[in-house]
């Protein structure tokens, strides 16, 4: 593998995701992906070039899940890479490796990206709340996790309160409805 000598120079000789799969596999990939999305400009072309997608599929398949974490935590500052994990399902993924590990950098990882995603994308309300009452994920980081997984956990309190999971059926009456 050629030396690296810039980020500048890895981004016209390829992609940002090609070089972070094919260099993930080999070695650590935290010195590569995560020295390639510190700078502001590479991570909207990691965006580009659909870098959420591949963290999320290596992630799913334990892949070096720390670093991949960690460079999901560093793209959810771009509004599109969170459009994007909202729309490959981040969520549901986030929430597996929580409950499954028992690394508290992994965890912190974790709780940036549902944080980043939740107060982004209002919807997630529902599938946090189905979460918690399934899981306790989040209380149980608020309990046990790092000061600032914990931090994050504590943001999530009010909202993820047990409620009813049963959709209420709201009746509406028109104005003009023929009513007898």
């Amino acid at each position: 593998m050629p030396k690296i000598i810039s980020c500048s120079l890895i981004l016209q000789v390829q992609s940002p995701i090609s070089f972070i799969s094919s260099y993930s596999i080999k070695t650590k990939p935290n010195r590569a992906g995560h020295n390639l999305c510190m700078l502001d400009a590479n991570k909207g072309l990691a965006v580009e070039n659909m870098a959420v997608r591949v963290l999320l599929r290596m992630i799913k398949e334990c892949i070096h899940v720390e670093d991949m974490l960690g460079i999901l935590a560093m793209l959810s500052i771009e509004d599109d890479a969170v459009m994007e994990m909202s729309w490959h399902r981040a969520f549901s993924h986030v929430f597996f490796v929580i409950r499954e590990t028992h690394c508290e950098c992994i965890k912190k990882y974790c709780m940036v990206v549902m944080h980043r995603i939740f107060f982004t994308n209002k919807t997630k309300r529902y599938e946090l709340r189905v979460e918690e009452n399934d899981h306790e994920t989040v209380s149980t980081i608020k309990r046990t996790g790092s000061r600032r997984a914990k931090g994050y956990a504590k943001e999530f309190s009010n909202i993820s309160a047990p409620v009813e999971l049963e959709p209420r059926l709201l009746e509406i009456n028109f104005v003009g409805s023929n009513e007898k």
